[in-house]
């Protein structure tokens, strides 16, 4: 028996440009700049946390209207971001701890330290984007972009740990080191150990390959 309802068509295009000024013509670089840091519908945390197209529209609407300039989780950019990130970590977990153990006295003659040189930059970077780029709100079912609210999020949890664990300590102690013995500081071997607070990433990290693969399944 035909109740007469008829199923739905959404008729909207799934693009993933929304200029701010109408047409495509009035490109501009905040144009360009908000279409490169706008949520995207197809990457995995779009999906997770937007059930439809008009959400997701709307979204884009939202994020072009206040806080432009900030970096959407769920825009491309910040996925193949994170993707980089990810590589970085698990090169850094294996490079940092390393150096921390054995290498101790001898960084002319093994260069490990200055490859991690270039781990820290890379997390320096990543410290800037995550002071730019918003977070999912549970209890408002959201994402926040306010600059001072995603600050102070990321300072409750990451901050302070990507920051004490991306300076290059081995380095900066460098002057004070000395062999094991009596005469040995322990506060600079403490401090040496700073850089393997990066294994708190290990969530990150996890999350992030669950993301990639399940891209990945899409094909």
């Amino acid at each position: 028996m035909d109740s007469g309802v008829k199923p739905h068509i959404c008729a909207l295009k799934n693009s993933d440009k929304y200029y701010m000024f109408g047409s495509d013509e009035d490109i501009t670089c905040k144009n360009i700049w908000i279409n490169m840091f706008q949520i995207n519908g197809k990457t995995p945390r779009a999906k997770i946390f937007f059930d439809s197209i008009a959400h997701v529209c709307a979204e884009r609407r939202r994020h072009a209207l206040i806080h432009w300039w900030i970096i959407h989780p769920c825009s491309n950019w910040r996925f193949l971001w994170d993707l980089v990130m990810t590589v970085v970590y698990m090169v850094g977990f294996l490079t940092i701890p390393f150096s921390v153990s054995f290498i101790v006295m001898s960084h002319d003659r093994i260069r490990m330290d200055k490859f991690n040189f270039l781990i820290y930059a890379f997390c320096w970077m990543d410290i800037v984007c995550n002071c730019f780029t918003g977070y999912y709100d549970k209890k408002l079912m959201q994402v926040e972009l306010a600059p001072f609210k995603i600050f102070m999020n990321y300072l409750k949890t990451f901050l302070i740990m990507d920051i004490l664990s991306s300076l290059p300590w081995d380095h900066i102690t460098l002057p004070w080191r000395s062999l094991p013995g009596r005469e040995s500081n322990h506060l600079v071997s403490l401090l040496n150990l700073l850089p393997c607070l990066k294994l708190s990433r290990y969530s990150y990290v996890n999350m992030r390959i669950s993301e990639l693969f399940s891209v990945i399944s899409l094909f």
